[in-house]
């Protein structure tokens, strides 16, 4: 893919390491990948909360990394439905309040309208691209749809970028 999970897995892990906070939350209801990058159960997550009215305090995994988790859980019927609800909103605010960061993996921007209602819900939103596989028309398109909804957009990730050695810069040492 675009590399849009493992970027929301490092990102959350680089905050853990300077001592802050840190909650993850797998809202790529579709195809969740966060629990199986981190070989964590995905049993009970994100849908166990917003359908079965489990507490979020008994469904964030807390790992030894010091980052808390929360998957995606069971698959859902009606993903779009679940993250555009008012229960959705409440937990991320919930959240907030518990955690200096919540990072929110999401489904790709283009594919459904998960993203740009979830990025509704949050301070900021970055667009993860892999530019083997994504043109500069779909990343427009991307951006577009996030600033259609008033998206704070705090930039793009560009993942697998091709670097010619002559617009490369390197150091070398004189020892």
């Amino acid at each position: 893919g675009e590399g849009k999970t493992t970027t929301a897995v490092n990102l959350a892990l680089a905050y853990v390491e300077s001592g802050q906070r840190v909650v993850l939350v797998d809202a790529d209801l579709r195809r969740p990948a966060v629990a199986n990058l981190l070989g964590l159960e995905n049993a009970v997550g994100l849908t166990s909360v917003l359908v079965e009215s489990i507490a979020v305090e008994d469904a964030i995994i807390a790992t030894a990394t010091g980052l808390d988790v929360l998957t995606a859980g069971e698959e859902a019927p009606n993903p779009a439905e679940l993250l555009a609800s008012q229960r959705m909103r409440v937990l991320l605010e919930g959240l907030r309040e518990e955690y200096d960061l919540v990072v929110v993996d999401t489904a790709p921007v283009l594919s459904v309208s998960d993203a740009t209602v979830i990025s509704q819900y949050v301070d900021a939103t970055v667009i993860v691209v892999n530019t083997r596989r994504t043109g500069k028309a779909k990343i427009e398109q991307a951006v577009a749809a996030l600033q259609s909804v008033r998206a704070n957009l705090a930039g793009i990730v560009l993942n697998n970028v091709a670097v010619s050695r002559r617009d490369s810069y390197y150091y070398t040492s004189d020892r």
